[in-house]
């Protein structure tokens, strides 16, 4: 503190009088790196553009062409560089943590989760400064990794300033729909920029849904501009917006489409690599250009239409990729009404599959066919993606003219198991309170203080139900479970998916209880315009006048109260974060949460007004959407304009639990109780890794960075980056690291010793992390087979009066009981091994929720913190099982050099190392060892399963004559059902006498025990590719290049691990034909030799006879 005070005396001598950076908020640009130097930085509101870097570019950039400008916005009239200056000479120094998205299809490199946090640096604006009060901006290096277009940037301050700024967090994607002109310009290359945007955007237009695949959508559109062919364009969340006029070529229609011509763009879908776009009802993709991504086709020029035969009368978005494909459906519409074709996008190459039954049938003809229904027309699709894929169609129906409409929910795939267990369990140990803490009143009873929701359980209704649902009218539809398929044409073939097998009715009406005064009953018909499955609680939700939910995909339902059966919900949001939100055709904002009963106005209310009030816009506005941005906050984009005349769009974030204080929980406002976690090793179950790197020390006066040395500081992040993109090796160490590597080599030499000399403060990592006390559990958790997740709960009561809740309140203050103020639970979520089969690290893993409820009702317990009013007492946890992220299995050549040395009891030494691969001596016995690396943790154990041991390939004398066998080659080389042809190239030692006691796979490959010594014995057959292999120098011996394949089998662990390395055999013997081929013709020569010594008159010893 006394340094703080120091300082801010220096200041006032200086001229400065101290400034409030609490008025102050984070911001972020982007910076090509060209523009750094001239102190007017060239931003890039748009995204980066990176899809054209050449080679000589990234040699020109060390790899990243843009750099990340930090700034402060200030509310008062200050300029935002003096409160840099003020609070940087205090402390206030942020820091960038960038996290990377992995992408849908990761093919570049294993699936993994990178987060890098970078302290910025101080560059002087003016180059010739000299001055203690220079002027200058917060840089730095802006990275990108092969294979994600989507990055987070969080800017955050050391906790050393005399101001305190919340950390804030931007989106920073990559826009692969940017080009660059000559004049060094970025436009859209799909269409046309309008910047004038109050000459296409009205006040009063109605909002629309922003559909995109969740958290891997780079660019996102937003469609429904009336009167002009335009979207909203944006890469950075709405943080910078472009509105674009869409370069389609519409056709003049067709008699099979039966809509009215508009020049509007109706529907909109964002994924990874593409953009769909519905214009009347003509469907066109555009394939954004990324070279980071690997694409299968190359990117676009124009707007091509698809399914061209098709009147296309919506689109359906599915929000979650599965399976490293993203996918949404496609509505037909006119003469095809009935008709659903699901889109399928793999590496920007999208296919379309109709659904039809085994006749040829659509849905529609299906069913008017069985049920003799006039009308039918298909309101939405979800898809079910927890185990394999299935699609669930809501179908409409009409029985005769004048009745009303009813449901029914088809479902297409695999049936969902009501019986069959979930993998996962859930167990609670009271660690009981601290010591010293006396017990206090509060609450309910001790064994009713926590309760834990499962996934298999039945949502927690603890409040009176204010609806029951019936269905009426409900006909036999047994015989419906028929042979129903969907078909994909391929070349003309029609391949067939799967049956129809569930058909559920829907109900038809809603029954409220009205518990006011007269306890009056009324009903109200139901209708729905669509329909939203959440694959990690297993939740499918059915929205349109009332809001229905189901957990077993229609088989049986629930009603979430509180929604007034007038309205029409118009789009429904998931968060994919225990929450929701949906908006009705009168523009009311409603919210609730996942596995709760009730549903609360956001808009209009109490809560909204006050907020309004506080963030008041000048001039008119009007909500353009609401959506979830990456970091699961609720936010709204509007449109203003000013009282010039002047549009603008903004974003704004929805305080929604401020909001709720005020309009719903006006009694329990303040929580009754405090609650922390305590999360041991959080790096071990999130599988984040992280990266912390900061800028080399200046030796200047004003200690303020060049252009030069930010060059350094660029270059330390791309070394650290490539690197760790390095870090794929296949020949592993115990105590290696990316880190420890970085300055091991002759490549890095130089490099690093600048560094030392420069005093850089280093590059460390931070994944382990140690038992951390946070106020939430992690984002998510990974769980291999039979793993635990385990974590304490503090939680601590408030003592509570009749005072604290005035006397209208009694009635709510009977809810609780007697409780110690003060409790330890502890909690254990584990994975119970019921899954089949084996994937490879962080593929198709299992998405589930698991809910934990504390104490009184949810929504009635709302606290206020630094960053605003919190919802306490529920919280979502996403676990993943499956095989985690970031866990490889690779050789261990140090551990197997030394025990090769000890076990065979002789020494041996290569003669021309390899600098890579490691030798190893034929005569010796080859006992390889493995490791299971943690890449996240920077740790190794050694492997203890079962494996299988392959060559593949190999070569003689140099890498370059290596090639890789084929498949009956491998079989011939390897297995022990070839052994009659006489070309294996290995055996196990502990195997040749007794082959019952070796385990084998189908194949006759031998499996092997990691737990023994397996002594494998090189064989090289004469019929093997190593059976004959000379020497290329008369001084040395020969060598032979082997390829490996192990693969484990052990069945302890959701993890397949197949991998590849090289090693050297050395001093490989002549086969026997070659030695007795040498050895008749060293005979013959002998004897010539003989032979010409006799007519010499000399004797075998060369002698003449009598001497």
């Amino acid at each position: 503190m006394s340094l703080i005070v120091i300082v801010l005396l220096a200041l006032s001598m200086l001229g400065f009088t101290p400034s409030h950076a609490g008025d102050c908020e984070w911001d972020v640009s982007l910076c090509k790196t060209k523009h750094v130097s001239t102190g007017m930085c060239s931003l890039e509101t748009r995204g980066m553009e990176v899809q054209d870097l050449g080679p000589m570019e990234k040699q020109e950039n060390m790899g990243f062409p843009y750099y990340l400008k930090v700034d402060l916005l200030c509310s008062f009239k200050e300029s935002s560089g003096r409160v840099m200056l003020e609070n940087s000479m205090t402390g206030l120094t942020p820091k960038a943590a960038i996290t990377f998205q992995e992408p849908t299809h990761p093919t570049h490199f294993k699936p993994q989760r990178l987060e890098v946090e970078l302290s910025v640096a101080s560059v002087s604006d003016n180059a010739t400064c000299g001055s203690e009060k220079c002027e200058f901006s917060w840089y730095a290096p802006m990275p990108f990794v092969n294979g994600s277009v989507v990055q987070r940037v969080k800017v955050k301050s050391i906790e050393m300033g005399s101001q305190h700024l919340p950390e804030k967090s931007f989106a920073l994607n990559v826009n692969g729909y940017m080009v660059t002109t000559e004049k060094e310009e970025t436009e859209a290359s799909f269409g046309t920029e309008i910047r004038a945007v109050e000459g296409v955007l009205r006040v009063d237009n109605p909002s629309r849904p922003l559909w995109a695949v969740v958290d891997h959508a780079p660019v996102l559109l937003l469609p429904g501009i009336p009167g002009v062919k335009a979207v909203l364009m944006t890469a950075t969340e709405f943080q910078h917006t472009s509105v674009i006029e869409v370069n389609i070529k519409s056709s003049s229609g067709s008699r099979k489409c039966l809509q009215m011509e508009s020049s509007m763009i109706q529907e909109t879908v964002s994924t990874e690599s593409s953009l769909f776009v519905r214009h009347n009802q003509e469907l066109y993709q555009f394939l954004g250009n990324y070279s980071l991504l690997p694409l299968r086709v190359p990117p676009s020029d124009a707007w091509e239409q698809v399914l061209t035969s098709v009147c296309v009368s919506g689109l359906v978005p599915v929000s979650l990729p599965h399976h490293g494909r993203e996918y949404f459906y496609v509505l037909g519409g006119g003469l095809q009404s009935g008709t659903l074709y699901r889109a399928e996008v793999y590496d920007g190459d999208v296919k379309f599959t109709e659904l039809l039954n085994s006749f040829g049938f659509t849905v529609c003809e299906f069913m008017t066919l069985l049920n003799n229904h006039p009308s039918c027309h298909v309101r939405s699709a979800a898809q079910n993606a927890q185990t394999n894929v299935s699609d669930i169609i809501l179908v409409e129906l009409l029985f005769h003219q004048d009745q009303e409409r009813s449901y029914i929910l088809l479902t297409l795939g695999a049936p969902p198991s009501t019986d069959a267990p979930l993998p996962l369990e859930l167990s609670g140990e009271r660690v009981g309170p601290p010591l010293g803490v006396p017990p206090v009143t509060f609450g309910a009873p001790p064994d009713e203080q926590m309760s834990v929701a499962a996934p298999e359980g039945e949502p927690d209704l603890s409040g009176e139900d204010d609806g029951a649902l019936s269905s009426t009218g409900r006909k036999d539809v047994s015989s419906t479970h028929s042979q129903c398929s969907s078909l994909t044409e391929v070349g003309g073939a029609m391949l067939y998916d799967s049956d129809f097998n569930e058909v559920e009715i829907l109900p038809e009406f809603i029954i409220y209880s009205q518990r006011q005064r007269h306890q009056e009953r009324s009903s109200q018909k139901l209708k729905f315009n669509g329909m939203t499955f959440n694959p990690s609680t297993g939740i499918l939700y059915i929205w349109g006048n009332s809001l229905l939910c189901s957990w077993e995909e229609g088989q049986g339902f629930w009603h979430d109260s509180g929604f007034p059966g007038e309205q029409m919900i118009k789009y429904f949001t998931l968060s994919y974060d225990g929450t929701f939100v949906f908006v009705t055709e009168q523009e009311e904002l409603w919210w609730g949460q996942e596995r709760t009963e009730s549903v609360f106005r956001l808009r209009p209310s109490q809560g909204w007004n006050e907020f309004s009030h506080l963030q008041a816009l000048s001039g008119d506005h009007s909500t353009l959407t609401v959506f979830y941005d990456g970091d699961k906050e609720l936010q709204e984009v509007l449109y203003t304009v000013d009282l010039d005349g002047k549009g603008s769009i903004v974003k704004r974030k929805i305080p929604v639990f401020d909001i709720l204080s005020f309009s719903h929980l006006p009694v329990l406002s303040a929580c009754p109780f405090d609650q922390e976690y305590r999360v041991p090793h959080v790096g071990s179950f999130n599988r984040l890794q992280r990266y912390s790197v900061a800028p080399q020390l200046v030796m200047s006066y004003s200690e303020l960075h060049t252009t030069h040395s930010l060059d350094v500081y660029q270059g330390l992040v791309y070394h650290l980056l490539q690197l760790h993109a390095q870090y794929i090796m296949v020949i592993g160490d115990p105590k290696e690291s990316p880190i420890s590597r970085i300055c091991s080599g002759v490549l890095y030499e130089d490099f690093c010793s600048y560094l030392s000399y420069n005093n850089v403060s280093g590059v460390n990592t931070d994944s382990k992390g140690h038992s951390d006390i946070t106020p939430r559990l992690p984002d998510r958790v990974y769980l291999d087979r039979g793993a635990s997740f385990s974590f304490s709960l503090f939680i601590r009561a408030h003592k509570l009066t009749l005072e604290s809740f005035g006397e209208s309140a009694v009635n709510d203050i009977r809810m609780f009981a007697t409780v110690p103020d003060s409790k330890y639970l502890k909690v254990t979520v584990t994975e119970k091994g019921m899954v089949e089969g084996q994937v490879f690290p962080g593929e198709r893993l299992l998405p589930f929720s698991v809910m934990f409820r504390t104490g009184i009702s949810p929504r009635q317990c709302l606290q206020q913190t630094d960053h605003g009013m919190v919802l306490l007492g529920l919280q979502s946890l996403p676990v993943y099982i499956g095989c985690p992220p970031g866990n490889r299995l690779v050789f261990d050549a140090r551990t197997t050099l030394q025990e090769s040395v000890r076990l065979n009891r002789r020494n041996f030494s290569c003669l021309n190392p390899d600098p890579v691969t490691p030798c190893f001596y034929y005569k010796n016995l080859f006992f390889p060892f493995f490791l299971i690396q943690d890449v996240v943790l920077g740790e190794s154990r050694k492997f203890i399963g079962s494996y299988t041991f392959k060559v593949v390939g190999g070569g003689p004398y140099l890498r370059k004559n290596i090639r890789l066998y084929s498949p009956e080659e491998v079989l011939r080389y390897n297995s022990l059902k070839y052994r009659s042809k006489k070309a294996r190239i290995w055996d196990v030692k502990s195997c040749e006498k007794g082959r019952t006691s070796c385990s084998v796979t189908e194949e006759g490959f031998l499996i092997l025990n990691a737990t023994r010594i397996n002594g494998i014995r090189w064989l090289c057959q004469p019929k093997s590719p190593c059976g004959d292999v000379l020497s290329m120098n008369p001084v040395g011996s020969p060598r032979f290049y082997f390829i490996i394949e192990v693969s484990n089998r052990d069945t302890e662990t959701y993890c397949s691990h197949i991998f590849r390395f090289e090693l050297i055999v050395y001093d490989l013997p002549m086969s026997t034909s070659r030695k007795c081929y040498i050895f008749l013709e060293l005979l013959a020569a002998g004897q010539m030799i003989i032979g010409n010594l006799e007519p010499l008159g000399l004797d075998r010893h060369g002698s003449k006879p009598g001497e």
